[in-house]
């Protein structure tokens, strides 16, 4: 597993502890856990959502890291370069610089710029809805397959729920919450992430040796 899946693993448990969701569940008590459980599922949505907007951050990152010792794009950043961030124009010269758009002739500056774009989409995500996580990957390269059916239907589900309690302070239905039921969601999610970050993991789309902070650093500070 990578490191930033561990993270969130921890996170997890550290939300279930500090919100006191390791008691028993008592169901003459279930109008007293509302609130409580609200609270659970807009945290662990937070986590999920930083997981893939980190994963993402560190796939490029790192990516870009690679091209600049070697010139060889990965798949990556070579899907990353085939997408329409920039209106591509020639330049008139080798010697010719522009900010307005991208028409720099020299291409390792072009690449770069890319990368600058693609993190600038990933600080504007907002959700891990299928919609959300297709935006991030598919310019990376990834495939449908690659992220797993059911994880999209999990994280459709779960994105609906958490933006409902979200912006109405309610729960879709006026359903009473359960967190035991809650938390086996999470399980679930939980499973289902892995498998798609063992997949990034065998792919050899990380580098073991960069700082995790440093890349945060990038998205959050």
């Amino acid at each position: 597993m990578t490191d930033i899946y561990n993270a969130f693993q921890k996170r997890v448990v550290e939300i279930e502890t500090g919100l006191g969701l390791t008691a028993p569940f008592y169901y003459k008590k279930i109008d007293d856990y509302q609130e409580t459980t609200k609270a659970y599922i807009l945290l662990v949505h937070a986590e999920i959502e930083k997981y893939f907007e980190i994963m993402s951050a560190k796939i490029i990152y790192d990516s870009l890291e690679r091209y600049n010792k070697c010139h060889l794009a990965n798949r990556p950043l070579s899907s990353l370069l085939s997408t329409n961030l920039y209106t591509v124009n020639k330049p008139e010269s080798f010697n010719e610089k522009r900010t307005d758009y991208i028409v720099d002739a020299d291409p390792d500056n072009r690449v770069n710029k890319f990368f600058t774009k693609y993190v600038s989409e990933i600080k504007n995500n907002n959700g891990i809805k299928s919609d959300n996580v297709f935006s991030l990957l598919w310019k990376l390269g990834f495939k449908k397959d690659d992220v797993g059916t059911d994880l999209l239907l999990l994280l459709d589900s779960y994105g609906s729920k958490r933006g409902y309690i979200a912006h109405t302070g309610d729960c879709p239905n006026k359903k009473l919450l359960n967190y035991e039921e809650e938390k086996v969601l999470v399980s679930q999610l939980s499973v289902e992430l892995k498998k798609l970050d063992e997949y990034i993991d065998s792919s050899n789309f990380l580098d073991s040796s960069t700082d995790i902070s440093k890349v945060s650093s990038i998205l959050y500070v």
